[in-house]
């Protein structure tokens, strides 16, 4: 079994949940592309399901009518601190806010929007740090919670660091 096939057969995962998908890295884009191609067909599958049942819920149809987005984040391996690293960080943030933004004017919605940031592999999950932190900020500059983001991944490098991710991120994790 894949990875990528074990997190799909997840008892309970949810392709509908999904608003803004992030891809970390090279590495994180054919995963980030397949659960964004999955919620697509999930979200079009209950829009007819609904329409066929004379669902009459306007603002379900119309959040789930609009599909999920993607972004994909360069690398932030063996970045150390400085001006080009917030600068980048800084970026991704406001790509972030305004993907955020846009979905609210698509939908007419304030609804939380969900983010997942979508990578292949954690070893020290130091690549990561920016990239939760810029979606952390964006998300509350557009008004949402981070409990409404999730980490999804392949795999990690120590298993038992699962729980440690989760603390430090304050983030669900799958994987």
């Amino acid at each position: 079994e894949w990875p990528m096939e074990r997190i799909i057969r997840k008892k309970g995962f949810n392709y509908l949940s999904a608003d803004i998908i992030i891809g970390d890295d090279a590495s994180g884009r054919l995963p980030a592309l397949l659960y964004l191609e999955l919620s697509r067909l999930e979200r079009n599958k209950l829009i007819v399901d609904e329409k066929n049942k004379g669902a009459r819920d306007e603002g379900t149809l119309k959040r789930f009518s609009v599909n999920p987005e993607a972004l994909f984040a360069a690398g932030f391996r063996e970045q150390t601190e400085n001006d080009a690293l917030k600068a980048r960080v800084q970026k991704l943030e406001d790509e972030i806010y305004e993907m955020l933004k846009r979905r609210k004017e698509r939908t007419g919605s304030d609804y939380p929007f969900t983010i997942k940031i979508v990578t292949d592999y954690i070893d020290t999950g130091e690549a990561l740090n920016p990239i939760v932190e810029a979606t952390k900020k964006a998300v509350r500059r557009a008004g949402g919670y981070n409990e409404d983001m999730e980490i999804i991944t392949m795999g990690i490098r120590d298993g038992s660091k699962h729980a440690q991710f989760e603390k430090k991120w304050g983030l669900n994790f799958i994987g």
